[in-house]
């Protein structure tokens, strides 16, 4: 892959398959564009609708798309009563003993428990309102008021007018209770108060969907019957209607790396829907595309959402580099494994190559050197080394202290303890390769000569191999002069 130097801010490069880009650099932005002029912002961000700020952390951002009860209860009810301004400001958990227990007979002034924290009650103040919404957690079973009907009079076993309920569109009575001073007040049910079979509202009975710190009784089954309580209000003469919530659309404008509740290196583009499905219901959550394409999402024990990206410098394969980068950190970071003079790595780091460093590197583990290949599986021509050759290359090798000269090393201590290569190269000419150092635009070395020492290191273990041999000989002349001349130790 051909890179040069455009002008004086352009760099041309040219793709083994033919194709061209363009890099510019304009202030802190990279754009790319290809020979025909198409041009692409590298750092234009994903667009959320509605709108969320991603967290940024290191290298990547994240969408988290998380469901929202409260929305979620607020929309259905929009959508069962055909008005909107709900408002949900109290909820009891299916795991309830006793009814509502706060006793203010539907005041709603104070504050009590963690508000929208639904394995708990809570309730929170009401606000200005004239209707209610009496309902049960997942809105199965529901009706519909106003204040007045509920709230505006003391009344025991009396008719109130329902606008419409989870058993009828049209408007009815049914015999509620809001008693002076009454602290199981107001008691308010699907039908007339007590109607059998109570509880059972399938099968033609009342169900209570409102009643005042009052036992957990047969009327009670409202509490766990459909996943607990809640209570809705709102003022009709200001009231907007909400959009569907826990749905997004997310558009990616160019090829984005990104991983989705870790289902990880998915290469995004173009116009997402998500939506965010409720925990409880047969709808899961999923992400398709524009050509209803799902996205898989491995946790699907999870309600909520996590998109994890990456900008990526859009290319015409997903074959290619996809690295990010960013004007406000100049790290570059890529998701998956590297390959350099290949495409298709094997390891986190696949390089088929050199590697050159002007530093040295560090390693986390107590390991010290590469790796190399010695399966005997994979070799031929296998005869033993001559361990006197080695000994007499170690011998005819000087060792040297020396200083690196300025701008030719990055080091600290430019004085060392080394070989040196032309020597080498006369004594053990496979220690030795030649290789090319650039020090910037107007000095290289093209025949840089530098050291194998791995060739180097076995030498070294011929070279011992070669002494234990020899003071092992010593070891038997030893004994052999011991026996002829009798010497005893």
């Amino acid at each position: 892959m051909p890179i040069s130097l455009e002008n004086t801010s352009n760099i041309r490069v040219t793709y083994n398959t033919g194709s061209n880009y363009i890099i510019e650099t304009v202030k802190s932005d990279l754009y790319v564009k290809d020979t025909v002029g198409t041009i692409s912002n590298l750092f234009a961000e994903p667009i959320i609708n509605p709108s969320i700020t991603p967290v940024t952390t290191g290298n990547h951002k994240t969408l988290n798309l998380t469901f929202n009860r409260t929305k979620h209860i607020e929309y259905l009810i929009q959508q069962k009563t055909g008005v909107g301004g709900w408002r949900l400001v109290r909820s009891l958990p299916p795991t309830a003993t006793r009814h509502f227990p706060t006793i203010d007979y539907l005041a709603g002034t104070a504050t009590v428990g963690t508000a929208y924290n639904y394995t708990n009650y809570w309730t929170v103040p009401f606000g200005t309102f004239d209707e209610f919404v009496f309902t049960t957690f997942n809105t199965r079973y529901w009706l519909q008021t106003t204040k007045v009907q509920a709230i505006g009079t003391n009344y025991s076993g009396v008719a109130r007018t329902i606008i419409k309920s989870s058993i009828s569109s049209t408007s009815y009575t049914a015999i509620w209770y809001n008693r002076y001073n009454e602290t199981d007040d107001p008691q308010i049910g699907l039908r007339n108060h007590g109607t059998a079979p109570f509880g059972n509202p399938d099968a033609g009975g009342d169900l209570i969907l409102y009643k005042q710190n009052g036992l957990y009784d047969t009327g009670g089954a409202g509490i766990a019957i459909d996943g607990g309580l809640c209570v809705l209000v709102r003022n009709s003469a200001s009231s907007t209607s909400i959009t569907e919530p826990n749905k997004y659309t997310l558009a990616f404008p160019f090829r984005t790396v990104g991983d989705v509740n870790n289902n990880s290196n998915l290469i995004l583009q173009g116009d997402y829907n998500v939506n965010v499905g409720h925990p409880t219901s047969s709808v899961l959550p999923t992400i398709t595309n524009t050509s209803n394409t799902l996205i898989p999402l491995p946790n699907t024990n999870t309600s909520n959402i996590s998109v994890r990206y990456h900008l990526l410098n859009p290319i015409k394969t997903t074959e290619g580099a996809q690295w990010t980068y960013s004007s406000n950190n100049p790290n570059v970071y890529h998701l998956g494994s590297v390959g350099i003079g290949t495409t298709s790595p094997e390891y986190s780091l696949d390089v088929r190559g050199f590697i050159y460093s002007s530093s040295g590197g560090y390693t986390s583990s107590a390991l010290t050197k590469w790796s190399v290949l010695s399966d005997r599986r994979i070799k031929e021509n296998i005869v033993k080394a001559s361990y006197e050759k080695c000994l007499q290359n170690v011998k005819n090798i000087e060792l040297y202290n020396f200083n690196f000269k300025d701008n030719y090393v990055n080091t600290n201590d430019r004085h060392q303890l080394g070989f040196i290569a032309q020597e080498v190269q006369q004594i053990y000419p496979k220690a030795v390769e030649v290789s090319r150092m650039i020090m910037n635009l107007e000095e290289k070395i093209d025949d840089l000569l530098t050291l194998n020492t791995t060739q180097i290191d076995y030498t070294l273990y011929g070279s011992v191999k070669c002494l234990i041999q020899k003071l092992e000989n010593i070891k038997i002349k030893m004994e052999q002069i011991k026996t002829v001349y009798n010497i005893t130790t």
